[in-house]
C-alpha cells in the first residue's frame, strides 16, 4: 500500500472503534520524527479520546460533526509561542547526542536567541503554523502506515477551543485531526489533484 496515494480525508468512521493505546503512542512516536526549525519541535498535541471531552468541543465546531461523533480520538495540533524560552533542554540533548563540545553549544544557542528576539510576533507564529502543517501530515501519514485514516479539520474556532480544553495561553491551535478506521459503508469518492505540471515551473 502506498501511504501517499492511499490517504484520504474520512469524514465517516466505524463508530466505537478503540485504537489500543500503544498504537497509539507510536503513531504518535513516528510523528515527533518531522522536522522543525533548529530541531526546536515546537509543538504538543492534545489527544481527545473520551466523550465528556468530545462534547465540550461541539460548541467550537464549524460543522464536522460526523467526524467529531465518529472518529475513535480528536488529536489538536497546538504550536509553543515560547520555542525560543523552552529551546534549551530540547537542543542540550540534541546536542549531547551529536557529541558538541559546550563551547559550540552556548554559540549555537546565543544565535538562535539572537535571531528569535528579532522576530516579531507575527513571523513567529507564522513560522510555528508552518511547522504545524508539517508535523500534522506527518501524522496523518503514520496513522495510514498503522492502518488508520484521518480528517485534518481547520473549522473550529481557536479561542474557545482552547477554553474549552483549558489549553495554556502560549499554545496556538493550528489543526484538528480526526483518527479512527474508515467506515466500509460509506465509500470514499474518488478526489482530484492537479496535474504536478500545472503548478510547477523549472528555473
Amino acid at each position: 500500500m502506498n501511504i501517499i496515494t492511499s490517504r484520504k480525508a474520512v469524514k465517516v468512521f466505524q463508530k466505537n472503534h478503540l485504537i489500543p493505546q500503544n498504537v497509539l503512542s507510536q503513531i504518535l512516536s513516528d510523528t515527533m520524527r518531522a522536522p522543525s526549525s533548529f530541531n526546536l519541535q515546537p509543538w504538543h498535541f492534545f489527544v481527545i479520546i473520551n466523550q465528556a471531552a468530545k462534547n465540550k468541543l461541539k460548541p467550537c465546531l464549524y460543522g464536522n460533526e460526523s467526524q467529531l461523533e465518529t472518529s475513535s480520538a480528536l488529536i489538536l495540533v497546538c504550536g509553543n509561542s515560547l520555542k525560543n524560552e523552552t529551546k534549551e533542554p530540547i537542543l542540550r540533548q540534541s546536542f549531547a547526542a551529536k557529541q558538541i563540545p559546550m563551547e559550540f553549544q552556548n554559540q549555537i544557542l546565543a544565535q538562535i536567541d539572537l535571531l528569535y528576539k528579532q522576530k516579531s510576533s507575527e513571523e513567529i507564529t507564522n513560522e510555528i503554523f508552518l511547522e504545524c502543517g508539517i508535523v500534522s501530515l506527518q501524522l496523518m501519514l503514520a496513522a495510514k502506515s498503522h492502518g488508520y485514516d484521518t480528517c485534518p479539520m481547520g473549522g473550529f474556532n481557536h479561542r474557545t477551543i482552547k477554553e474549552a480544553l483549558g489549553i495554556a495561553k502560549n499554545y496556538v491551535p493550528a489543526l484538528l485531526i480526526a483518527i479512527g478506521k474508515s467506515d466500509p459503508t460509506k465509500p470514499l469518492l474518488p478526489s482530484f489533484r492537479l496535474p504536478f505540471d500545472k503548478v510547477t515551473t523549472y528555473l
